[in-house]
């Protein structure tokens, strides 16, 4: 019975911590991301970019889909998306499809947030669905 209570009354913590970055650390962390090039660094340098002008952000998701299928989107990209998340937004979309170039992007456009993303070698043949609406960009 003893056990019990101590299960009971013990606490449960999830998530991590949020930690704070002064803007030396942030800045010296951005330019050893881009000096090293690898994929994932610089990524995360662009969703940092984007978070931080309130342009899209990718679910965990999204930003696996799009290192599996080599889809990298330059700054011209995702102000483009930007605009077609705009637009679904103005149009009262929620979960819209983003056709650009010759890829997809499945976007919850109120929040701003990349759900998947499909490049043009898996386009052909596929269905989706659950979305309000398409936008061509």
């Amino acid at each position: 019975m003893s056990e019990l209570n101590l299960y009971r009354n013990a606490p449960i913590v999830t998530g991590s911590p949020a930690l704070r970055q002064t803007a030396e650390t942030a800045k010296s962390q951005s330019t050893s991301a881009v000096s090293s090039g690898t994929f994932q660094s610089v990524f995360s340098q662009a969703l940092q970019k984007s978070e931080d002008t309130g342009g899209v952000a990718f679910s965990k998701h999204a930003a696996a889909r799009m290192q599996q299928r080599s889809i990298c989107l330059n700054a011209d990209g995702l102000e483009r998306l930007n605009r077609g998340v705009e637009l679904a937004r103005q149009k009262g979309l929620d979960d819209t499809l983003i056709l650009m170039d010759k890829e997809a992007f499945v976007v919850s456009a109120q929040n701003k947030t990349v759900i998947t993303a499909v490049d043009g070698n898996e386009l052909t043949g596929n269905v989706f669905t659950n979305i309000d609406g398409t936008v061509v960009i």
